[in-house]
């Protein structure tokens, strides 16, 4: 069985996110560009959603829904007899694109489990040359391909 650092409690995959890219080889370009544009590079390293807390994007180490799962041994929402729970529905509807696909990937991972669901996300978040890109990269950074986005109409 996989580790499962890369599944976000809320159903979220931290393997897309620009937080987690950032520290990880094919993320190398948005960490660059952070720099760049004057952030501090430390914002930009995240262990994923499992990882320990102070490896964590601050949003997501005062997340509720974070500690809701881990105080009641869950391994992720999907198993909550309470799914969905309004946490999750006002997540969802927060007006960040990204968040609008959780309760069908809360809905996969207990139909495919766990192992399947983080092959399925790898797959879906990589280019077909091999690198890795976030929710919003429109492009590869490695190839110049049009990749799948939130940016772009779903």
């Amino acid at each position: 069985m996989k580790e499962f650092t890369l599944i976000g409690f809320c159903g979220l995959y931290c393997g897309a996110c620009s937080q987690y890219l950032a520290s990880q080889p094919d993320g190398r370009h948005i960490l660059d560009k952070a720099i760049s544009q004057g952030k501090n590079p430390e914002k930009f390293k995240c262990g994923g959603c499992r990882g320990a807390q102070l490896d964590l994007y601050p949003p997501c180490s005062q997340c509720k829904m974070r500690d809701c799962a881990k105080n009641k041994n869950l391994l992720h929402c999907g198993d909550c007899p309470e799914m969905p729970c309004d946490m999750l529905k006002e997540f969802q509807t927060d007006g960040r694109p990204h968040h609008l696909d959780i309760l069908n990937n809360l809905g996969e991972l207990k139909e495919y489990g766990c192992d399947k669901w983080l092959l399925n996300q790898e797959a879906k978040w990589k280019c077909a040359c091999g690198s890795k890109y976030n929710w919003y990269e429109t492009s590869c950074n490695n190839c110049g391909a049009a990749v799948n986005s939130y940016n772009k109409t779903r």
